[in-house]
């Protein structure tokens, strides 16, 4: 079989120096020639690279091909051996041509360059018959490639390296630069049921964004009630209104504490300045003030404190009732008795007083006189109480008084007796202020976390739909120095908050004080470093 082909090439080979003859049915195809070479081409000889001399130079050749991403590649000139005696064309696969300008017209024998582009594949094939004419070039843009030469009949096959990349082409091959589509194009050649998707989509997040957006505007609205009041803007005062120290302590105080008794007790409260306060990431504390005044010329004796510290580790909301007669150092001051801290410096003094003394930081703090909390449980409707006949008879004493300076009837409001009763706005307050009935102060701190714990149960019953309107009511009441960010914050886990456990406590703890009359008062003395450790492992625990 190879010899029948090879034969039939020698057929179809014009003879020596003779006439090329054109195929069969067909007209001779005539090509612009150089200077013809008479008789047979001469051998070529084998150059220092064992590379026949006078091959042509890479790249050159017939139908070439450059591939680079976006580019015109070069290509060389096509080109077949010509002339009346030339020697069958020997064919070559060229390597990677350099990239050029737009061929040019070029002598016979040598191939004209493609046009700007990456240097990349191309083929060519060389002769070694007469001279020819320049071929046309051959473009086509394509990725930049390695050079694959074919070799010399007996050679091994090289692979030649990858050329550098070229610039953009500008033609109109694959390369060049497409328009892009607009996304309105794009929507247009959508499917019915995309548009259709695409189009609900957009509508619900409209009505979200205008659901939160009214949301902030209506919470925020409600935000910029209340009263806040930052701490710089609050004045420490050295001295206060006569008869604000006389706050009804018991009269039967036993003998004055020996002097040094007090010293000691002082030193240790000095001693315990110097320790930090604890604090962590997931226990907020707030401290909640009661304030018991009869004019606004003063920031008043805060006779009602209680420790909020929410755990979002435990799932527990720690309620610690601290007994306004606890001595404490108070910053600025001296020592004194804590109630005393608000009468000098108002909300700011208290907290830091609470958390030098008691060794957990306090965030921040909210404050309601008398009069406002009557206006909150009143807002929320009452609250459910069990009073027995003793505190029902000193509570109508209290009710008294503050109808008097509210200017109402004094016997309005009165209680009939003990039992279970719905209390109104100062009818429950003035249950949070007995003092004279069971333990003293500690039975008051009993009463005041129980009338807090009803309010919090109100909030919880009274739904959604109410805590607009008590929002609107209550806020204007409450002063505090919670930033608007933080009100956010806990507002976003409200939903969590008002689902975990109250937990009701009070300082001083049980067996952890002695008490003393320390100039003419009675002071309640914690057992400093038992207090400070209990209270951290109690609202700092982790479940």
């Amino acid at each position: 079989m190879n010899q029948d082909k090879e034969g039939s090439r020698r057929e179809r080979r014009p003879a020596e120096g003779g006439e090329r003859k054109p195929p069969a049915g067909g007209t001779e195809r005539k090509r612009p020639s150089g200077p013809a070479d008479s008789g047979r081409t001469a051998p070529r000889t084998p150059d220092r690279a064992g590379k026949p001399s006078g091959s042509r130079p890479p790249g050159a050749g017939r139908s070439g091909d450059a591939r680079a991403s976006g580019s015109t590649g070069t290509g060389s000139g096509n080109r077949r051996p010509s002339g009346p005696t030339g020697a069958p064309g020997e064919t070559r696969r060229g390597s990677g041509g350099a990239a050029g300008s737009k061929g040019q017209a070029r002598p016979a024998g040598r191939p004209s360059a493609g046009r700007s582009g990456a240097q990349g594949t191309q083929n060519g094939r060389t002769g070694t018959g007469g001279s020819g004419a320049t071929g046309q070039h051959n473009v086509r843009p394509g990725t930049a490639g390695n050079g694959n030469r074919r070799p010399p009949a007996g050679q091994a096959p090289v692979r030649n390296s990858a050329g550098p990349q070229g610039n953009r082409g500008t033609g109109n091959g694959r390369g060049g630069k497409r328009k892009k589509k607009s996304i309105w194009q794009k929507f247009k050649e959508m499917s019915g049921g995309r548009k259709a998707l695409i189009i609900t989509m957009i509508v619900l997040l409209v009505l979200i964004l205008t659901v939160v957006i009214g949301g902030y505007l209506i919470i925020n609205g409600y935000i910029k009630k209340t009263n806040y009041v930052d701490d710089k803007d609050v004045t420490i005062v050295a001295s206060l209104p006569e008869g604000a120290d006389n706050d009804g302590t018991d009269p039967d105080l036993g003998e004055e504490a020996d002097p040094d008794v007090i010293a000691s007790l002082n030193e240790q409260l000095n001693n315990m300045n110097g320790q930090e306060a604890v604090s962590s990431d997931y226990v907020y504390n707030l401290l909640l003030i009661g304030v018991d005044r009869r004019d606004t010329s003063w920031a008043g004796n805060s006779d009602a404190m209680l420790l909020v510290s929410i755990n979002s580790r435990a799932k527990k909301i720690f309620v610690t009732s601290l007994m306004r007669d606890t001595y404490v150092s108070i910053p600025g001051i001296g020592n004194k008795k804590l109630n005393a801290a608000h009468a000098h410096g108002a909300g700011p003094l208290l907290v830091q007083t609470v958390t030098q003394n008691f060794k957990v930081n306090v965030d921040r703090y909210a404050r309601v006189d008398f009069n406002g909390l009557t206006s909150i449980i009143d807002q929320l409707g009452g609250i459910p109480m069990t009073l027995s006949d003793a505190e029902a008879k000193v509570a109508n004493d209290y009710i008294r008084e503050m109808n008097g300076l509210n200017g109402r009837p004094a016997n309005e409001n009165l209680l009939n007796g003990g039992g279970d009763l719905y209390l109104n706005g100062i009818q429950a307050t003035a249950y949070a202020r007995i003092r004279y009935v069971g333990n003293a102060d500690w039975g008051r701190t009993e009463r005041q976390r129980k009338v807090l714990e009803a309010m919090i149960g109100r909030v919880k019953s009274a739904g959604i739909g109410a805590l607009p309107g008590l929002a609107n009511s209550i806020l204007p009441l409450v002063t505090h120095n919670v930033p608007d960010g933080e009100i956010w914050g806990k507002i976003a886990q409200a939903p969590e908050i008002m689902g975990y456990e109250i937990v009701m406590d009070r300082i001083p703890y049980d067996g952890m004080y002695t008490s003393q009359n320390i100039g003419g008062q009675g002071m309640l003395v914690p057992d400093w470093p038992a207090t400070v450790s209990r209270l951290q492992s109690t609202i700092y625990a982790t479940e």
